[in-house]
């Protein structure tokens, strides 16, 4: 599994509309690129993260379904949308070398 997280830092005084749009978008970007197995959005709560508003995390199935970032904003139909609502991102990818699975005794 290879996986992007970005933190996306927003526009000031954004509208509740222009908010649940974005939202709405990153949550079903899935479907849109080829390979990418899953994708979680978080907001975070203010003041909290030096990171930013967001969290987007995204799962590939293996690096080579990782387009570039720009391409992805592209190939998604998000560049738009990035382009009027996010001042800044910051992005890193990396491959899972382990992944623990726990088992939830019943």
């Amino acid at each position: 599994m290879y996986r992007r997280i970005a933190l996306l830092h927003m526009h000031g005084g954004l509208s509740d509309a222009d908010v649940a749009a974005f939202e709405r978008e990153l949550r079903e970007v899935v479907d849109r690129i080829p390979g990418q197995t899953h994708a979680h959005l978080g907001r975070h709560f203010p003041n909290t993260v030096g990171g930013g508003d967001y969290t987007w995390d995204l799962a590939f199935a293996n690096r080579h379904d990782c387009p570039p970032w720009r391409d992805q904003l592209r190939d998604a139909d998000h560049a738009g949308l990035f382009a009027k609502l996010v001042t800044r991102t910051d992005a890193v990818q990396f491959e899972a070398v382990a992944i623990l699975q726990l088992r939830r005794e019943a």
